[in-house]
C-alpha cells in the first residue's frame, strides 16, 4: 500500500493547488491499488465533474468501493446519492443504512444527517428523541448545522427564526460544496416563504446542483421569489420568458420582469431591456427609452451597454 498513499498523496497535492486532470490521474492509480481515500476522492470528482465530465453512476462505483472498506466519509457519501437519487435510484433505506454506518463512527455530517431522516421521519418512525440525540453528536463537533439544526428545535418549526436558521445552513451547506443538504435546506426555507431561499433553489433546479435539472421546479421557485421583489429572481425570469426554457417564450412577460429587475438596479436587467425596446420585442420600439436603459446599465459598468449607448448615439 505504500505505492498507493504514494500516489494518493500526490493526487492530494495536485487537487489542492487546482490541477485536477493531474489529481484526477493519481487518484484513479491510487483507487486501482485499493485506496479507500482515494477512492472516495475519486468519486467525489465524478460527482461535482472535477477535471473530468460528471458522471453520477461512476460517483457511485468509487464512493462505493470505499464505503465497504468503511471509510466513512466514502460512506456518507454514498448514502447521500441514495438520498437523493443521484446515480442510483433513490431508496431511503440504503441512505440510513450507509449514514449509519458513517455516523457511528463519528463523521458529523452523517450524524447530521441521520438527525435529519429521524426528524422527518424518512425510512424510519419519526423520533425526536433519536434527532437530537445525532444533531448533538455531530454538534458537538462543531459542525455548524447540526449546532443550528439544535437552535431551530427550539424555536419552533412554524417561527420566523427557524426559516432564517434553515436558510443560512442552506448556504453553508452550499459553500462547503454540499449541494444535496443545501437543497434540502434551502426547500424547507422556501416552503416557508423565505425569497432568498426560494432563489436559490431555483437556481439549483436551473442548473442540475444538488437536484436533477429541471427547468419547470426553476421558474416555479424564481417566480414565488420574484413576486417577493427579488431582483435576481425577477431577471432570470425574464430570461426564461426570453428564451422559452421552463415556459413558452413570451417576449411581453420578458419585458416586464427585465423592467422590475431594472428599477432596483439589476444591470443585466438594465441593458436587456434596453435592447428589448430597440429591437421591438415584447414592446413598442422606442429607441429613446432604448437609450434610456442603456445609459443606466452603462452607467453600472456593462460594457456592452456602453457600446449599445455610442452606437444608438450615432444613429
Amino acid at each position: 500500500m505504500a505505492d498507493a498513499e504514494a500516489k494518493y498523496k500526490s493526487g492530494r497535492k495536485f487537487y489542492d493547488t487546482g490541477d485536477y486532470a493531474r489529481a484526477l490521474y493519481y487518484y484513479r492509480r491510487a483507487a486501482e491499488l485499493g485506496h479507500s481515500r482515494a477512492q472516495n476522492d475519486l468519486g467525489f470528482m465524478y460527482s461535482h465533474g472535477k477535471g473530468v465530465n460528471a458522471d453520477k453512476s461512476e460517483a457511485v462505483k468509487w464512493y462505493r468501493l470505499s464505503a465497504e472498506k468503511g471509510y466513512a466519509p466514502a460512506q456518507y457519501n454514498l448514502g447521500l446519492m441514495y438520498f437523493s437519487g443521484e446515480g442510483v435510484s433513490a431508496n431511503y433505506r440504503e441512505a440510513f443504512t450507509w449514514y449509519r454506518k458513517s455516523a457511528e463512527q463519528g463523521y458529523a455530517k452523517a450524524q447530521y444527517s441521520l438527525g435529519n431522516m429521524y426528524l422527518n421521519g424518512e425510512f424510519v418512525r419519526k423520533n425526536d428523541r433519536l434527532a437530537e440525540k445525532w444533531y448533538r453528536l455531530a454538534a458537538k463537533q462543531g459542525y455548524y448545522p447540526a449546532q443550528l439544526a439544535l437552535r431551530m428545535a427550539a424555536y419552533g418549526n412554524s417561527s420566523e427564526p427557524f426559516t432564517k436558521f434553515q436558510y443560512e445552513a442552506g448556504r453553508k451547506f452550499y459553500e462547503a460544496g454540499d449541494y444535496v443538504n443545501a437543497a434540502i435546506c434551502y426547500r424547507k426555507a422556501a416552503e416557508r416563504n423565505h425569497a432568498g431561499a426560494q432563489y436559490s433553489l431555483g437556481a439549483m433546479y436551473m442548473n442540475g446542483i444538488g437536484v436533477s435539472k429541471n427547468f419547470s421546479e426553476a421558474f416555479k421557485w424564481y417566480h414565488k421569489a420574484a413576486l417577493q421583489g427579488h431582483d435576481r429572481a425577477q431577471y432570470n425570469l425574464g430570461v426564461m420568458y426570453t428564451n422559452g426554457v421552463g415556459v413558452s417564450q413570451n417576449y411581453m412577460k420578458a419585458s416586464i420582469w427585465y423592467q422590475k429587475a431594472a428599477l432596483q438596479g439589476h444591470v443585466k436587467a438594465q441593458y436587456n431591456l434596453g435592447a428589448m425596446y430597440e429591437n421591438g420585442d415584447g414592446v413598442s420600439q422606442d429607441l429613446s427609452e432604448a437609450l434610456r436603459w442603456y445609459i443606466k446599465a452603462a452607467e453600472n459598468g456593462h460594457e456592452s451597454a456602453k457600446s449599445a449607448v455610442e452606437r444608438l448615439r450615432r444613429t
